[in-house]
């Protein structure tokens, strides 16, 4: 591989496996993986205790917070706030703190300032269509409905029921896909996936051969 620094951009929708296959991806070819649903769970953390309605207050907050990612950890000014990100109080507000306009911004200006410095494998939801629409590969990772609300079943230990889990998967799709701020999209020249019965290392060696097509 040459010196030149490599992006790697996977959106798709929550439950995607997304988070997993980057991290995997990034692990396998060396890269940096940036895992941008962890970068907006900071945000949603420094703004958890005011009205999302005072904009003046959001700004402020969000304009001075420190965000750091440190392999599978993450910092907001100089906390570690790891375990808070992935509660279920945070990860319910992501969906409406991604609606604000500098919310975005910050996370965007934050990712294309670690690809000046290494390759890397990003994931979100507008990292083909908006953070790196020049990206070497750009993929659109999917699964269906159901597949996707099994995981998150699983990953609540199956406690909630599995109705509620599956419901909340098809209001997240309709609030990321609808939202007038970089929403969810699948851009023409994306590399589509529908995991629905594949492997985790299945997934990867697909992408590996598809980046390795390109680069």
């Amino acid at each position: 591989m040459s010196n030149k620094n490599y992006v790697i951009a996977i959106d798709g929708p929550a439950g995607a496996g997304k988070s997993t296959i980057a991290k995997q991806l990034a692990d396998v070819l060396n890269f940096t993986f940036v895992n941008s649903g962890g970068l907006y769970r900071c945000l949603a953390i420094a703004l958890k205790n005011i009205s999302l309605e005072n904009t003046e207050d959001v700004e402020a907050i969000i304009n001075s917070s420190k965000i750091i990612q440190e392999k599978n950890s993450f910092f907001l000014n100089d906390l570690d706030v790891t375990t808070e990100c992935y509660s279920k109080e945070i990860a319910g507000l992501v969906p409406f703190i991604a609606k604000i306009p500098c919310v975005g911004k910050k996370i965007i200006d934050i990712r294309r300032e670690i690809a000046k410095t290494a390759s890397i494998v990003v994931e979100g939801r507008e990292t083909t269509s908006v953070v790196f629409p020049d990206a070497n590969l750009k993929v659109y990772l999917d699964a269906s409905v159901q597949v996707r609300a099994q995981r998150r079943w699983e990953e609540l230990n199956k406690v909630v029921p599995f109705d509620e889990v599956e419901k909340n998967v098809i209001l997240r799709d309709k609030m990321d896909t609808e939202r007038k701020i970089n929403p969810l999209i699948r851009v023409p020249d994306a590399f589509y996936l529908l995991t629905d019965g594949f492997s985790v290392d299945e997934i990867i060696n697909i992408l590996i051969e598809e980046f390795n097509s390109i680069k």
